[in-house]
């Protein structure tokens, strides 16, 4: 994490390439980020969608997205509404991944004195993993992955970006969930799970902050491997949304 999208592609320039042993790695990249981004204009179209086809979005986020929308649009950026994009929440197939994770990295303390220090929630999420996920479930997740990055790809022929809100709801306090029109919720972050398992790269614009201080944020998703194209677009924007680095005094 950084300040901002130019101190980040710094970062990425230093750390980003083709490793042997990762089978994960990006190619080693032929120019470099941190001018691209220097370099930076808005992009000339985008998508948006503010629920992506099954997210529940609270008022005052949509309201004040759509003020960020609306002051692209006053700077020349074509922008496409396509809500639905995904056909499904992927939210059940994420936790597939998660549950099978937690128990991979935790099971081994079950039946153990350490078992009743770990939280209470984490203890269901490591034996749900353990006791409920067989093979087939998580093949089938994998299935999920591949479908979603197919319907990013469908509205991607019409646009080489897509912009969504940052969340579906408002920050938590300390404890609890996020809150979408006042209620709390477990789906607050609901637009990350689908992008954590498609690894589409994806970055945060600020745009403002709610009514009560906290930040707000567009999300900004690009294809496969177009990680350059998605911090290009997203220094651009922080320059016309008049990005703070830091907080103000007193928030």
């Amino acid at each position: 994490m950084a300040r901002t999208t130019l101190d980040t592609a710094y970062v990425l320039d230093q750390t980003v390439g083709d490793c042997k042993t990762d089978i994960f790695s990006l190619p080693d990249k032929t120019e470099s980020w941190y001018d691209g981004v220097q370099a930076a204009t808005l992009p000339k179209t985008v998508i948006w969608s503010a629920t992506m086809g099954f997210a529940t979005l609270d008022d005052e986020i949509r309201a004040k997205s759509e003020n960020a929308i609306a002051l692209l649009r006053s700077n020349g950026v074509k922008v496409i509404e396509i809500d639905n994009i995904w056909s499904e929440d992927p939210v059940r197939s994420w936790l597939v991944f998660w549950f099978s994770a937690r128990a991979r990295a935790q099971q081994h303390l079950m039946d153990t004195d350490d078992w009743e220090r770990i939280d209470p929630v984490l203890r269901t999420m490591i034996t749900i993993g353990a006791t409920k996920m067989s093979g087939p479930d998580y093949a089938s997740a994998i299935d999920a992955a591949h479908r979603l990055n197919f319907e990013l790809e469908i509205a991607f022929e019409q646009a080489p970006l897509i912009l969504t809100p940052g969340a579906c709801g408002h920050t938590p306090t300390l404890a609890g969930d996020g809150l979408v029109n006042g209620a709390e919720t477990t789906s607050w972050l609901g637009y990350t799970m689908g992008l954590n398992m498609t690894r589409n790269p994806a970055g945060v614009v600020p745009i403002g902050f709610s009514d009560v201080g906290m930040p707000l944020a567009l999300q900004v998703i690009g294809r496969q491997r177009e990680d350059l194209s998605v911090l290009a677009a997203m220094h651009a924007m922080e320059q016309i949304f008049e990005f703070r680095p830091s907080a103000a005094n007193g928030l």
